[in-house]
């Protein structure tokens, strides 16, 4: 897995602040910006090249996300 990835990440949902995404080793935690959102939860990841696959958990099951992507965003920032 690359170093990269290991962390805390800020998500954005249509531009708007989602929650944070933590992640360590093959396991990840999400927590959503919005009270008691479904989406929140623990799971497992598959790392790839250019970002991960959520294997199970809440944000996959619950909130449809089932990939993340490392991209460079509009101030010139890493983002996953």
């Amino acid at each position: 897995m690359a170093q990269a990835y290991t962390g805390n990440w800020g998500c954005k949902a249509n531009g708007v602040k989602a929650g944070i995404l933590t992640i360590y080793g093959n396991s990840y935690g999400f927590a959503s910006a919005v009270f008691g959102d479904p989406a929140s939860g623990t799971g497992e990841l598959t790392p790839y090249t250019d970002g991960v696959g959520f294997n199970n958990g809440a944000l996959m099951e619950k909130g449809s996300v089932v990939a993340g992507r490392i991209v460079t965003d509009a101030n010139a920032v890493t983002a996953l």
